[in-house]
């Protein structure tokens, strides 16, 4: 169990950030969801995604944020893993540095909490396939119509991060 905390720790402590272009590496939910995933599987655990919707307007971001031009409903993603004879919710979202303004998880062996306000769960097909058909354009997409909110975002939590 100390090697997932460990692991856990390490993914989790990496910078939360949303890429804003092709060529940026992915530290968002679903860019640390999936090194995570790569580390457990390879130590031989059972790990799954799991694919939620929620609204950005749920989060209690400063509203000059969320006047910046984007997409309310979005997804999240986080892992299941089997211990114990049943799926626990592992979410490593956020950095600790965020700690202030969102929820900040620490692995124990126990259910974490989601790191946002869960819309609707999706079924673990549509999960795995959203997952499986993340590309190129639709990524391309996707930053013409939320690029600077994303931006905005990645600029608000540096500032929280800086903040002692």
């Amino acid at each position: 169990m100390n090697n997932i905390k460990d692991i856990f720790n390490q993914i989790r402590d990496i910078p939360y950030s949303i890429p804003v272009s092709i060529k940026e590496k992915d530290y968002c939910c679903s860019g640390k969801h999936k090194i995570l995933k790569q580390f457990l599987d390879n130590l031989g655990y059972k790990t799954r995604y799991q694919v939620v919707s929620f609204e950005w307007s749920s989060m209690n971001l400063p509203q000059k944020l969320l006047n910046v031009p984007h997409e309310n409903l979005i997804s999240h993603v986080y892992l299941e893993i089997f211990l114990n004879d049943k799926w626990v919710d592992m979410d490593a979202t956020w950095d600790p540095k965020l700690k202030s303004v969102l929820p900040i998880n620490e692995w124990n062996g126990s259910e974490n909490i989601i790191a946002v306000p869960i819309i609707e769960k999706f079924s673990l097909k549509k999960s795995q396939e959203i997952m499986e058909n993340e590309n190129e354009e639709e990524t391309i997409k996707d930053l013409k119509i939320n690029g600077k909110f994303y931006q905005a975002f990645n600029r608000w939590l540096e500032e929280i991060r800086k903040r002692k």
